[in-house]
């Protein structure tokens, strides 16, 4: 099986992942998150990080795309955000971790 990605392809990922840190930050069940941060969401700045493909076992009709973004503020990373979904391109899941 060969999967290609172009920069298109790669940029549109990075903005899903985006869109998605996002929508994570601004549902009110998780408020919680903006408190830790301690910082306006606005101050912070997030960076594309990495793009993986991860196969489920041997079954290469089956993967998860995994894009990786930074978060920073005043130049110090504080946390980190990874966006998956599925070979369809379907969210799965999401996680956000704060230093």
């Amino acid at each position: 099986m060969q999967i290609e990605l172009s920069k298109e392809k790669l940029n549109s990922l990075c903005t899903k992942a985006k869109e998605s840190l996002s929508a994570c930050i601004s549902d009110k069940e998780n408020e919680f998150l903006r408190e830790e941060l301690g910082v306006p969401w606005t101050s912070v700045l997030v960076m594309d990080s990495g793009v993986k493909i991860a196969f489920s076992g041997m079954i290469t009709e089956t993967y998860t795309v995994e894009v990786y973004l930074k978060l920073y503020v005043a130049g110090e990373q504080i946390g980190e955000y990874t966006y998956y979904e599925d070979e369809k391109g379907v969210p799965q899941d999401d996680s956000f971790v704060l230093y």
